[in-house]
């Protein structure tokens, strides 16, 4: 009777791992260079947006975007970033009626320090030191597109925003 017991008790334990397992393998996030299958598209987040931003948010596939988007500073590079974006800070923008934006940082999600946007992103190309702050990334080798990046009174990256030239 004890053998039996432990014996059942061994394989439930055997599959309950291999079950675990064979889920964990394969996310949808990791194979992002491989063609979709099934006609469904391959993506490269599938995240649930937080108020803190969660290194374990960047998986193998993005890691691997934010270090091409590193190497071709200087060069455009704004099709990199578009796969990027959804894990870095945002907030809800409120535009006027004379095109002033007001950024609602209270509300902001994926907040990050400047050195957790440095990690991903890499050096930023320009800091704008009036106010709080901006950090400014260009995406395309013009600078006419760019990034930027605010930080709230106590140094956090709250929101961004894209511009363009006009």
């Amino acid at each position: 009777m004890k053998h039996t017991f432990f014996y059942s008790l061994s394989l439930i334990i055997i599959f309950s791992i291999s079950a675990c397992s064979d889920t964990s393998q394969n996310t949808p996030t990791d194979n992002i260079d491989s063609p979709p299958s099934m006609g469904q598209p391959a993506t490269l987040t599938e995240i649930e947006p937080q108020i803190n931003f969660d290194p374990n948010q960047l998986t193998t596939a993005l890691k691997g975007v934010c270090v091409q988007f590193k190497t071709l500073r200087g060069q455009d590079r704004k099709s990199l970033f578009d796969k990027i974006e959804p894990i870095l800070p945002n907030c809800p923008v409120a535009i006027g009626e004379d095109n002033s934006s007001d950024f609602d940082f209270d509300n902001a999600m994926q907040r990050m320090s400047p050195s957790d946007l440095t990690e991903i992103l890499g050096p930023p190309d320009k800091t704008i030191e009036e106010e709080e702050g901006a950090i400014v990334y260009y995406l395309t080798a013009d600078e006419s597109y760019r990034a930027l990046f605010f930080l709230n009174a106590k140094g956090v990256v709250v929101c961004s925003a894209v511009e363009a030239d006009s």
